[in-house]
């Protein structure tokens, strides 16, 4: 495995690692790409997406997709294609921001960060692209019993659910085989094939190493 793989596996599952080599990390970005994304590229992992430091995740998507083991992450304005049995649908991301208010949790507020983005969905079976805005906010209510939830991080494909995260990730809920994803180099909506055979699905499976693509 190459230095840059290296770095960037303990950057995805150790943040202290990651944090140790920080000053040096504009180097990396910079030089990486060529080296560690010049074929399809994987660092071996079983971590969940919750597990990735967020500053990895926001500079890699800069310029190549992740492809989690229930999990894509994509640069903007580059589609991911989702496939169900009801129907085909396709997300493009434009953009994402913090809201910078985290604040201590307490027993009536998780105090979680407010995160938002803006997307483009088409679904093939209605015909439609509509606008999405997607956030996650903090929970209210007290103790473990939440009252009150403003998110709106639920992304449906005919009858399935599946859940953005932030920045730019669409995520599978579970090990559901009716429910694939797929990265892609397109931008528009009007050069998607489904049935492309150079396309490659993903299906929930856990313990699939993390690809860079």
């Amino acid at each position: 495995m190459s230095l840059c793989a290296i770095r960037l596996s303990q950057c995805f599952t150790d943040t202290r690692k990651c944090r140790a080599f920080s000053k040096w990390f504009p180097v990396f970005v910079l030089i990486c790409p060529a080296i560690l994304f010049a074929d399809e590229s994987s660092i071996e992992s079983k971590v969940s997406r919750t597990d990735l430091d967020a500053k990895v995740i926001e500079a890699t998507i800069a310029d190549h997709a992740i492809v989690g083991f229930s999990w894509i992450d994509q640069p903007l304005n580059r589609i991911v294609l989702i496939r169900t049995k009801r129907d085909l649908c396709a997300i493009r991301y434009l953009s994402s921001s913090r809201g910078h208010d985290s604040k201590n949790e307490t027993a009536f507020t998780s105090g979680d960060e407010s995160l938002f983005a803006e997307a483009e969905f088409y679904s093939k079976a209605k015909g439609t692209v509509i606008h999405l805005h997607l956030s996650h906010r903090p929970t209210s209510g007290f103790g473990k019993l939440i009252l009150l939830n403003r998110s709106k991080s639920y992304i449906v494909c005919g009858k399935k659910r599946l859940l953005w995260e932030y920045p730019t990730a669409t995520s599978l809920l579970s090990a559901d085989p009716d429910v694939s994803l797929t990265s892609t180099q397109l931008s528009a909506f009007d050069k998607i094939r489904f049935d492309d055979p150079t396309l490659r699905w993903f299906q929930y499976e856990e313990g699939r190493r993390i690809l860079f693509q």
